[in-house]
């Protein structure tokens, strides 16, 4: 606390980065005092595809219609959007505390940062000529089962139901300092390499309310900690400018909890500024890892998810070429 002290004086953004090593330390001593997380919930093998992607299209839409409002930092601050971005990252919030029933109160967020500002090595996607996964940003991050390993603050996550290698959903638990959450999404991969030269991960819940109940044809857990949040949408959509740098542009709408409001934003600063450099750091352990071998065992699951993800790969160079091209034009233009 007296470090924390000090170095307020020097930085404000100091203390957030203080603050939640402090959160950290904290973590693990509650860690230690506290029972082990909820048995994974029973795997549900089919959920009604059609009904999922028109989800999915819906989904889609939203988020589209929501993009065109945040073209720029005037009708950003216009439409009551705060600026809390950090050195590595433009993070703009906004909070919705009075929506109108059936709404409910909630946050939406905005970020937008580049690999290369916070790590120069960042693949997306290391395959063999053989098909085998060797590593890469892409795989890490979609495997979520394995995201205790590395992503902040979670610390579990079971598969509830499964569509497609690319059409799933999960029940998430996180633990920040002593408050335990969860969340149950429907995550869809969607690959755009051919037309936009993106990759995009959606994400969204069941609506309010809806825990034990059935959602798009899938039965949704009971609440498995003290808070439940849901995402009316999330969409992280990750474009390859190079073989090793990408651009992220992420926004969601999600529940806001008027007791953790002031968590919000610190929660997306550290996911904005820890998530590249933990899966960097990632890569090099991916040989022998237990997300090794679960991409490249012999399991139906692991076949299909190899040849979602070989589908990419093929792309890959051609959209990295394009992309480059287009900024190389953006900068002349600016200049």
């Amino acid at each position: 606390l007296c470090m924390l002290r000090v170095v307020a004086c020097a930085n404000p953004w100091h203390v957030n980065v203080c603050g939640f090593f402090l959160a950290l330390w904290l973590l693990r001593w509650w860690n230690s005092h506290v029972p082990p997380p909820t048995p994974p919930v029973p795997l549900q093998l089919v959920a009604g595809p059609s009904t999922v992607e028109d989800a999915i299209a819906d989904i889609r839409l939203r988020l589209e219609d929501e993009t065109a409002s945040m073209t720029t930092a005037t009708a950003l601050e216009t439409h009551g959007w705060r600026d809390v971005s950090t050195p590595v990252a433009n993070i703009a919030i906004k909070f919705d505390k009075e929506a109108e029933p059936p709404a409910v109160p909630n946050v939406r967020v905005g970020m937008r940062f580049r690999s290369q500002d916070q790590h120069p090595d960042f693949p997306l996607l290391q395959m063999d000529n053989d098909g085998s996964i060797r590593g890469g940003a892409m795989p890490i991050l979609m495997s979520l089962q394995h995201w205790p390993m590395w992503f902040p603050f979670c610390v579990s996550a079971h598969q509830v139901a499964r569509v497609s290698a690319d059409r799933t959903f999960w029940l998430l638990r996180f633990r920040v300092a002593f408050v335990t959450i969860d969340c149950v999404v429907l995550c869809a991969v969607i690959d755009l390499l051919k037309e936009k030269g993106c990759v995009e991960l959606i994400m969204a819940s069941p609506p309010d309310g809806f825990a034990e109940k059935t959602w798009l044809g899938v039965e949704v857990p009971a609440h498995s900690a003290q808070f439940r949040i849901g995402y009316e949408h999330l969409r992280a959509s990750v474009k390859p400018t190079s073989s090793s740098e990408s651009e992220v542009h992420f926004q969601c709408k999600m529940t806001c909890i008027a007791s953790l409001e002031r968590l919000y934003a610190l929660f997306w600063q550290a996911l904005a500024s820890w998530v590249i450099p933990l899966i960097a750091r990632m890569l090099p352990k991916f040989s022998g890892s237990a997300i090794d071998k679960f991409y490249n065992c012999k399991s139906e699951h692991a076949a299909e998810l190899r040849k979602f993800l070989a589908g990419i790969s093929r792309q890959l160079d051609a959209a990295i070429e394009s992309n480059s091209a287009q900024g190389k034009h953006t900068s002349s233009e600016q200049n």
